[in-house]
């Protein structure tokens, strides 16, 4: 018996929000794979010192941490925000906000950290699918076919996410690289339907020639892993 969860998917509504943006950036109907757009600005993560601080300590950190880059970097001009875009919560899981589809274009590196004591989120999926790098904590479950330094980027403490942003800020062509490979699996196997494939047939590294599951499974807890381990750096390890 293998107990699993089903992680969350690329919202429709943002991909629609996406195309708009990108219509409106390149007064085109014929729009370019968002990966691969001139992005001006570095490093964002779409969380702010203001909120609240229920199960957010690692979130409080890596704002932190992604604040601290222009005062270690003084000679490199590097451009970072740390705050909430648009609209969060319930309204902004009902609608996405065209600041918020602007800023996913607009930055190179996106920063993804957990809560404390579970993980997973639409964050995730909504920084794949605009083309941007992802970089992420570690997860104990991914979803299927996001494999580090392939189709994301996995830091295992702070100091590694100030590198991280530096290295691949300094290599564009790998950063673009794995920014489209993951926006190409989010779109692949991370839409709403893929979803009811799953419950219904098991997730597809698991389906056989007839695309059924070759394995017995359930559902977990949507992503509820309660009392992550920790490393000494804070973050989720096995």
């Amino acid at each position: 018996l293998v107990i699993k969860h089903y992680h969350f998917h690329v919202r429709n509504d943002l991909l629609v929000a996406l195309r708009s943006q990108l219509s409106i950036m390149f007064n085109s109907t014929e729009l370019p794979n968002p990966a691969e757009i001139n992005r001006p600005l570095d490093c964002v993560t779409f969380w702010a010192s203001k909120m609240s601080t229920r199960n957010a300590g690692m979130r409080f950190t890596a704002v932190g941490a992604v604040k601290s880059l222009p005062s270690k970097f003084p000679g490199r001009n590097i451009s970072v925000m740390a705050d909430i875009v648009g609209n969060r919560a319930k309204k902004g899981r009902n609608s996405v906000h065209e600041d918020y589809a602007q800023a996913l274009l607009t930055y190179k590196i996106v920063v993804v950290v957990q809560r404390d004591v579970f993980e997973d989120h639409w964050r995730l999926f909504e920084a794949l699918v605009s083309g941007a790098l992802v970089l992420t904590d570690p997860m104990y479950d991914f979803p299927a076919g996001l494999e580090d330094k392939k189709t994301l980027v996995i830091f295992q403490s702070f100091d590694d996410l100030v590198e991280k942003v530096i290295y691949y800020l300094d290599h564009p062509e790998e950063r673009i690289a794995i920014a489209r490979a993951g926006r190409e699996v989010s779109l692949k196997y991370h839409l709403p339907h893929h979803r009811w494939e799953d419950l219904l047939l098991g997730d597809y590294e698991t389906r056989n020639e007839f695309g059924l599951s070759t394995r017995h499974s359930v559902a977990g807890t949507d992503g509820l892993f309660l009392g992550r381990p920790k490393n000494e750096s804070g973050l989720f390890s096995l």
